[in-house]
Formats: structure tokens, C-alpha cells, sequence
């Protein structure tokens, strides 16, 4: 059955990190220090192009090793905004523009984020 079509519509999704010891899901959280924070953003700054050309790009992609990254742009020294693109393959479908689509070709659809730190309260 086809999914209705919500144009008007926006969803959104809230997630939140938590740092813990490597190997040991029970730890306490420790949060993120500002120098970790700030290791973050330079990250989520770098939006060199990815080659698409490139099957080890492709490869790291599906393997969530690396992320499309769009744009970032800083709203306060705490926060950042910006856009990325989600990958999905696996499955073949035909679409009626393009034809077939191959199960192992990479498709993707681009997302927004807000990353803010916020500081521990102990």
C-alpha cells in the first residue's frame, strides 16, 4: 500500500549521547568535556565532498564509518546546526522516474541535527 503523502507536515526525532567507559554499557555517564565537544564540532564542520566514484567511500558509508556531512553552521559556541545525509541500499525497488533501482546501489536522503552540549550536573 502507498504511504499518504504529509507535505504540510514535519517530524522530528530527539537522541541524546552518553559517554561511557569503552566495553562496559552499565558504567556511570560521564557527559563530555568542552575539549571533546569542541574535537566534535571540528568534525561536524569538515563537509568535504565525499567521491562518490569511490567504492571504498561507498563502502565506509554503509559500514557508518563515515557520514555524508552537508553543513554546519555554529549558533552558539554550545551549539550547532546543520545537515546530513542518511544512507539507505539493501533492498532493489523500481522507481518510476529512473527505472530499477539496485539493491546495492547507495541512496541517500538528507536529515538536520542539533548538537548541544551541556555540561554534567552532578
Amino acid at each position: 500500500m502507498a504511504k499518504k503523502q504529509r507535505a504540510n507536515q514535519v517530524t522530528a526525532s530527539f537522541h541524546y549521547l552518553v559517554k561511557r567507559k569503552r566495553g562496559e554499557p552499565d558504567s556511570e555517564e560521564t557527559g563530555f568535556t568542552a575539549n571533546e565537544f569542541s574535537k566534535l564540532a571540528a568534525r561536524l564542520r569538515d563537509t568535504y565532498p565525499i567521491d562518490f566514484k569511490d567504492e571504498s567511500a561507498i563502502h565506509l558509508i554503509k559500514q557508518g564509518d563515515i557520514i555524508p556531512l552537508l553543513k554546519a553552521t555554529d549558533i552558539s559556541p554550545t551549539r550547532i546546526f546543520g545537515r546530513f545525509e542518511g544512507a539507505y541500499y539493501g533492498q532493489e525497488y523500481r522507481n518510476t522516474k529512473v527505472g530499477t533501482i539496485d539493491a546495492d546501489s547507495l541512496n541517500l536522503r538528507t536529515f538536520h541535527y542539533v548538537v548541544d552540549h551541556r555540561p554534567m550536573v552532578e
